[in-house]
Formats: C-alpha cells, sequence, structure tokens
C-alpha cells in the first residue's frame, strides 16, 4: 500500500475519468477558475481542505474491485470521509456488508480545489506476488466478518422485497429499515430471478422469513424449518391455501395497519381496491404483530 501526496491542486471527474493539475506552477497566470471554466464549465465547484482519493479505473470488474479497491477502502475505513472517482452499483453492497460508511463517490462532471490530497494506491504485483506483504492484509477483515455473518446465533431473518410494480407500499423504505434495525434483517430484491436451487439454499438458511402477499409466498414450498410470515395487502388476506403448500412450516399472515389514500383503516380485504393500489403501513404495529407471531414460532419449537 502506498499514497502519493500534493498540495494545492485542481481535480475534477468526467466519463470516469480524473484529471489532476498542479497550482503550483504559476498561480498568476492559472487558478482554479480557470480550470474550472475551460473544463467543467457546467459542472459543480467545491473548496476541500484534504481530500483522500481512491481512484482505479478498473474497478468496474468484480476481481480487480476485490483486489485492488477494496483492500485500500479496508485500510481507510477509520478516514473521515475517503472519495473514490469510479464506482460500481456491486460496491454498495459489499461495503454496506462490511459497516463501511465513510465511502464518498464523486459525480460525474465534478471538480474541486483541494489544498492536500492524499491519492491512495495498491502494488498490484506485490499483493499478486507476495501473500504477507501489507496490501493482503485487509482482506482478513472481510474473511472475519464472513465469518461473523455465518456464525450468527439469533435467529436469521430475511425480508423479501415485492419485484413487481402492482401493489405498491408507498413507505416500504421505512419498513425495510425498521426490520434491519429491529431483527437484523436481510434483505432480498429480485427474488424471483433466482433459481429453485438458489431459492432452496438461501430460503433454508435463514430461520425466519418475511413477505407480502403475492406470489412470492408460494415458493414457502421450498423451506423446511422456521417461520414464514406474510404481510397483509388490502387485495386480500387470507393465507389459508398458502398454508396448505407446505404444512410442515409455521405461515401466519400478519396484520400490518393498512391505509389508503382517503381511509383511516382497511377493515374490508379486496373492496374498493384494485391491483394498482398504493398503500402504507403502519410500521410500528406491523413490528408488534411480528414480534409476537415470532414468541409464538419459539414457543411452538421449545415444546417439540
Amino acid at each position: 500500500m502506498s499514497e502519493e501526496v500534493f498540495e494545492n491542486v485542481f481535480l475534477g471527474v468526467k466519463d470516469d475519468q480524473i484529471l489532476v493539475s498542479s497550482m503550483n506552477e504559476d498561480n498568476r497566470r492559472i487558478n482554479e477558475n480557470t480550470l474550472k471554466n475551460t473544463f467543467f464549465q457546467d459542472g459543480e465547484f467545491y473548496n476541500i481542505n484534504k481530500m483522500v482519493l481512491i481512484h482505479n479505473p478498473w474497478t468496474y470488474n468484480f476481481q480487480h474491485f476485490i483486489d485492488e479497491t477494496l483492500p485500500i477502502c479496508i485500510e481507510c475505513k477509520d478516514d473521515p470521509e475517503v472519495y473514490v472517482s469510479v464506482w460500481p452499483k456491486f460496491g454498495d453492497d459489499i461495503i454496506n456488508f462490511l459497516q463501511i460508511n465513510n465511502i464518498k463517490k464523486i459525480k460525474n462532471n465534478t471538480c474541486f480545489y483541494v489544498k492536500k490530497l492524499i491519492r491512495k494506491k495498491l502494488k498490484y504485483i506485490d499483493f499478486r506476488m507476495n501473500e504477507k506483504c501489507n496490501a493482503n492484509k485487509p482482506l482478513s477483515y472481510v474473511r472475519g466478518n464472513v465469518q461473523t455473518f455465518l456464525n450468527k446465533k439469533n435467529p436469521k431473518t430475511l425480508f423479501i422485497k415485492r419485484d413487481v410494480e402492482k401493489r405498491q407500499c408507498k413507505n416500504i423504505n421505512q419498513l425495510t429499515r425498521a426490520l434491519q434495525l429491529k431483527y437484523d434483517a436481510d434483505i432480498i430484491e429480485n427474488f424471483s430471478d433466482l433459481t429453485v436451487r438458489e431459492k432452496i439454499i438461501i430460503l433454508n438458511y435463514y430461520d425466519n422469513i418475511i413477505s407480502m402477499y403475492g406470489a412470492t409466498s408460494a415458493n414457502v414450498l421450498f423451506k423446511q424449518t422456521g417461520a414464514w410470515l406474510i404481510l397483509s395487502h388490502p387485495c386480500g388476506g387470507d393465507t389459508k391455501f398458502i398454508s396448505n403448500l407446505n404444512t410442515d412450516l409455521n405461515i401466519q399472515p400478519i396484520q400490518s395497519g393498512l391505509t389508503m389514500a382517503g381511509l383511516d383503516s382497511i377493515t374490508n380485504y379486496g373492496e374498493g381496491v384494485s391491483e394498482d393500489t398504493e398503500f402504507i403501513i403502519n410500521v410500528n404495529k406491523c413490528l408488534e404483530n411480528i414480534d409476537q407471531a415470532l414468541n409464538q414460532s419459539e414457543e411452538k419449537l421449545s415444546t417439540k
């Protein structure tokens, strides 16, 4: 791991390319406004005292992200802010899993005047040739987090988000966050894209599954033990037909205090609603009912 330090630098990012110019040579003729107006006429401009920067054009490739960019992110995880100029979508998922919260992505067409720039680099050839070198050590942090995740002794909970446009819950993000905070729940999207084998592996890793009312609930057929809680929906609340698919599983409907525009509550499911009806879940009420259902599930297991 190495770093380069520069002072009084103009830096900009456009189309994943980084432009850096030293301001020391002749400040009388070139200044940050000149460079901004020349290369980033319609871009955003910021003055920063200190910037820790990771720039790796190969970051979009998963392997290059893992063995080049990620080790630097881990090494810098205690810095207040670390800027990255190139960042893949899958990178968010990985750093969230590792609870690295200081990564700040530089938007395209953005430029800075930086008083002190610290550019972090990885000695790629050393990393490849010498497993004991400093560059490889950060990845043990990843393996440690993986082991902790697999060794969870508390009941493991998964929330399956709906991946279709119909029956939209307007405050789904609020519910998702509440489930993460209360149950340390993992969230999965695009569940319907998984193969049967992938579904079986995932569903049976978790003790408790929480899903919205709908076709996804039919996947109870692939889970052997534990609980599956189905959150109610305005179009219907009857889950008996789902329960019949797997009588060995503890399948319970959860009343989630639904509301719609113009209504204080929903008492008669299916009346005055359609597939396109948007609804809101009473998160506190929903969590209260989930708690009750999970406690009942634990009591049943303890008496077996």
